[in-house]
């Protein structure tokens, strides 16, 4: 009897997962609930060496994001969605001096949200940020990095650079800041980091007062932790069954 009921419930479990994968549920997702802005760019207030690549990381967890546009001056930009959060497009550099943006999110609902303000193209500083000796050329640039010890270093090419800060946030959240020496380089480093994915912002000043930032939005530092996969209910009842099945097979007595 016991071995009986475990092939009903092996086979039933076996059933199930296949409907669950033929003929998936449908969701029905009550949305109310505009998306969420994390990070820009450009952003209100910031100044930028250059600009020819807009990046909006924007957030919608019930119903998930549809389009992002961002007008620069009154120049209509529709963004590339590179992932659920992620939206990109390149375009003609910015020139020099003000500028306003407005950023559009819009998600699969249909409900919108709005982030507008000004920004500045400077371009008496410039200069190359790296860490651990990789050029940052991109605030979308993904980095990776096996080991937990970091050293931040900017190399000025144009201009006077006065002081340089590196902020970051994730599993740990902090600051450091000092002036940067009249040969233009300035480093901070060796620093340990507890693993996990950061974001960074990197900030050189020049001798007028003007700040420049150079932002990363996504770096992670040590190995990566293991996530498992997201199951839903009828996936997690069919494997349920087919565990409890099989237990049942090979434990039950022959009669």
């Amino acid at each position: 009897m016991q071995k009986t009921l475990g092939w009903i419930m092996l086979l039933a479990g076996v059933f199930i997962l296949f409907v669950g994968y033929a003929f998936p549920m449908v969701t029905v997702v009550l949305d109310t609930t505009p998306p969420v802005f994390s990070t820009t760019r450009p952003d209100d207030g910031q100044t930028y060496t250059e600009l020819t690549k807009i990046i909006c990381y924007v957030e919608d967890a019930e119903s998930g994001m549809e389009s992002v546009t961002c007008t620069i001056d009154g120049t209509l930009h529709t963004l590339n969605k590179i992932s659920d959060i992620c939206f990109t497009k390149d375009i003609p550099a910015v020139s020099a001096g003000s500028h306003t943006f407005e950023f559009t999110a819009t998600n699969n609902a249909g409900l919108t949200n709005t982030k507008s303000g000004t920004f500045t193209i400077y371009t008496e500083l410039q200069g190359k940020w790296y860490i651990n000796d990789v050029e940052i050329t991109s605030p979308d640039q993904t980095v990776y990095f096996t080991t937990t010890s970091l050293t931040f270093k900017w190399v000025t090419t144009v201009g006077v650079c006065e002081r340089c800060k590196v902020e970051w946030s994730g599993p740990e959240t902090s600051s450091f800041e000092s002036l940067c020496p009249s040969s233009g380089t300035w480093s901070y480093g060796p620093r340990g980091f507890t693993a996990g994915k950061y974001s960074m912002t990197l900030t050189a000043t020049d001798d007028k007062g003007i700040t420049i930032v150079m932002s990363i939005f996504d770096m992670q530092v040590g190995p990566e932790s293991f996530q498992l996969p997201q199951v839903n209910m009828l996936q997690i009842l069919s494997l349920a069954s087919i565990a409890i099945g099989t237990l049942l097979v090979f434990t039950g007595k022959k009669h």
